[in-house]
């Protein structure tokens, strides 16, 4: 069996990653005073305008919130 090997891989800057968001969501911007990304996503085009956070650290996993409006218990695009 091969061995399986750990490659690290570079930190990208704040600025690199910025870029990328805003290339696959140009809607969302980077907010320095928050230090997170704020934008606005429709799941379907029969869902409603959600404004979303995203809240980045380096080596951590990005954490995402619904800012508004409210989910409604039983919406078809709830995740879990």
């Amino acid at each position: 069996m091969a061995r399986r090997v750990n490659i690290p891989h570079p930190t990208l800057s704040v600025a690199v990653q910025n870029w990328h968001v805003h290339r696959y969501f140009p809607q969302f911007q980077y907010r320095r005073d928050k230090r997170c990304w704020l934008g606005w996503l429709q799941p379907t085009e029969f869902s409603p305008i959600y404004r979303v956070r995203v809240d980045y650290r380096l080596h951590t996993t990005p954490k995402v919130w619904i800012v508004s409006p409210p989910l409604q218990a039983g919406a078809k695009h709830l995740y879990g």
